[in-house]
C-alpha cells in the first residue's frame, strides 16, 4: 500500500485526508501530514492518527506520493522545497498547469493535477484529474481511487479545465443561489423559513439523485413532472420567459471566460 503524505491541510485537504482514511485507501500509520499551522495538523492527528512531519521536505521524503494542497501563490515555494525529495506529487492549486509542476520538480517526477470541488466536505466531491508524461498506469489508477475516495472523478483534458471550472468548481454556488431563492419565494407564500429551507434542500436532492441514478435525460424528466396545462408547466413557461435558461448559460460563460483571464 502507497504512503501518502499532504502538504497544507486546510479545508479541503482535511476533506481528502478523511476520505481516503474513511475508504482504507491508505492506512492512518502511511500517511504524513504538514502545514504551517500546528494547530491544524495536531488536530488532525487525534482525529485520524496520521503522522505529523517537521517540515515539507521530510514530509514529502516519507511517502511514495505527496499531495500539495496549498494556494497558487504559495506552490513555487512549496515546490522548491519538495523537488529533490518526492517522485510523484498531485497539485490541488487552482490555474496552475501541469507544464508548471513538471517545470518546477525533477525532471522523472509524476505530476498530477486535479480539482475537487467544495462538496469534498460531505463526500460529495466532483473532481478532474490529468498527468504528465511520466505518470505510470498504477499511479493513475492510484489517483483515479484517491479522487473517488470523498466524491466522484474523471480524466480530462487539461485545456478543457477552464469548463470544469465553472460547472464543478463554481457551479455549486450557482446551486446554492437557487436553493436560496425557491426557500424564499416558499416563505413569500407562506411557509416558514425553515419548512422552505427543508424543502428547497430535499427537491434539489432528489432531483440530481433521480438524473443520476435513472439514467434519464433532465428534459425527459421534466416532461413526465409537466401535466398538459398544469401548474409545473405554468412554472417552466415563467422560468423560460424570464430567461432562466440564458442566465444559467451565461453565468457558465463568464465563468469560464474569467478562469481563462486569471491563467494570462
Amino acid at each position: 500500500m502507497a504512503k501518502l503524505s499532504f502538504i497544507g491541510t486546510g479545508n479541503l485537504a482535511s476533506a481528502m485526508l478523511k476520505g481516503v482514511v474513511e475508504a482504507k485507501l491508505v492506512l492512518p500509520e502511511n500517511i504524513f501530514i504538514y502545514d504551517v499551522d500546528s494547530n491544524k495538523t495536531d488536530s488532525l492527528r487525534n482525529i485520524y492518527g496520521v503522522n505529523v512531519a517537521k517540515d515539507c521536505k521530510s514530509c514529502a521524503e516519507s511517502a511514495d506520493i505527496t499531495v500539495v494542497a496549498v494556494k497558487p501563490k504559495d506552490i513555487s515555494h512549496v515546490l522548491e522545497q519538495i523537488k529533490d525529495f518526492t517522485n510523484s506529487v498531485i497539485s490541488t492549486a487552482a490555474g496552475v498547469e501541469v507544464s508548471y509542476l513538471s517545470a518546477n520538480l525533477k525532471p522523472e517526477c509524476s505530476v498530477f493535477r486535479i480539482m475537487p470541488n467544495i462538496n469534498a466536505a460531505v463526500g460529495m466531491a466532483m473532481t478532474a484529474y490529468c498527468f504528465n508524461c511520466n505518470a505510470t498506469e498504477e499511479q493513475i489508477t492510484f489517483v483515479s481511487a484517491f479522487c473517488s475516495s470523498f466524491g466522484e472523478c474523471m480524466q480530462l483534458d487539461e485545456n478543457l479545465f477552464s469548463v470544469f471550472t465553472a460547472l464543478a468548481g463554481s457551479a455549486p454556488a450557482f446551486v446554492y443561489e437557487f436553493i436560496n431563492d425557491l426557500a424564499f419565494a416558499g416563505v413569500k407564500n407562506g411557509l416558514s423559513r425553515n419548512d422552505a429551507l427543508k424543502i428547497a434542500v430535499q427537491t434539489v436532492s432528489g432531483s440530481a439523485q433521480a438524473v443520476k441514478e435513472l439514467g434519464v435525460h433532465p428534459c425527459e424528466l421534466t416532461d413526465r413532472v409537466c401535466s398538459p396545462a398544469g401548474t409545473t408547466a405554468a412554472g417552466v413557461a415563467a422560468l423560460r420567459k424570464n430567461g432562466f435558461d440564458n442566465a444559467v448559460i451565461k453565468a457558465i460563460d463568464k465563468t469560464v471566460a474569467r478562469d481563462i483571464e486569471m491563467k494570462k
